[in-house]
């Protein structure tokens, strides 16, 4: 290097994202699933249960065979969910969106795929009694109300 050479190091904020991205570390939060005041709501007039305690009821097979499409979809989309964390958090890194933008996103994404996968049928097989007693072969979808109670959900805490 010549002698009196200055090297001058440009970031373009890049500093300071890194620093306000890990000063969040943990403390933005994104949540897709059945809750809040959709899953509140009466599934049915029959049944008197909320669409939240029906999803729970199918999830953990109680009283009935288990049927988790909640946890069978995050399992089973591991190497997608991580996709999409990475894709938002390179949209975070270059400047073009906040952490709590970012997780938004992913929120949507999430309740977007978790009713495709509901809609699609759940690979749960019903038995050749329900199937006759429903007229429909596709697990949890006769009604469609805990495909329209699937909400998301992005928190900041303190």
């Amino acid at each position: 290097m010549a002698k009196g050479a200055v090297i001058k190091i440009k970031d373009n904020g890049y500093t300071n994202r890194l620093r306000a991205i890990k000063s969040l570390d943990g403390k933005v939060k994104a949540k897709a699933g059945i809750f809040g005041a959709k899953g509140d709501e009466q599934h049915d007039e029959k049944s008197g249960l909320t669409d939240s305690q029906l999803a729970a009821i199918h999830e953990f097979g109680l009283g009935v065979p288990e049927r988790p499409f909640l946890r069978s979809w995050f399992d089973g989309n591991k190497k997608a969910i991580r996709q999409k964390l990475q894709e938002v958090a390179r949209e975070v890194v270059g400047g073009k969106m906040d952490v709590y933008q970012a997780m938004e996103e992913y929120g949507q994404w999430a309740e977007q795929e978790l009713g495709a996968y509901l809609e699609a049928g759940i690979p749960y097989p019903l038995s050749d009694y329900t199937i006759a007693k429903k007229g429909s072969s596709t697990p949890l979808i006769d009604t469609t109300n805990l495909f329209h109670a699937l909400t998301h959900a992005v928190s900041r805490d303190s």
